[in-house]
């Protein structure tokens, strides 16, 4: 049985743009959420910016591969559901996170 890693990713977003360079069946992205309204109906609001809003999407990487070097624009949650996930930072140090654990 092989093990998939589930992230959850909870993403702050004005205007997102990611750069994957991986296989497509390598990764999966499924989308959870998206919306400029918290649940009440309030309008969700930054500076500098008139289009604030929020996503969250479920990521799916198989295991052993990779997604590939990008960037977020925007403060980002992960939250690792299963499976262990490491990220390596732009100095090759590496830091391993557990299901259960988030950054």
């Amino acid at each position: 049985m092989r093990t998939i890693f589930s992230i959850l990713l909870i993403m702050v977003l004005v205007q997102t743009t990611v750069s994957v360079r991986a296989e497509p069946q390598d990764v999966t992205v499924t989308a959870l959420m998206k919306g400029s309204t918290t649940i009440s109906g309030q309008q969700i609001e930054y500076p500098k910016t008139d289009k604030a809003e929020m996503a969250s999407v479920l990521i799916d990487i198989q295991q052993g591969k990779e997604n590939g070097r990008h960037m977020h624009p925007v403060p980002t949650y992960v939250h690792v559901l299963e499976g262990t996930l490491t990220v390596e930072f732009e100095d090759g140090s590496r830091q391993t996170f557990k299901a259960g654990s988030g950054f």
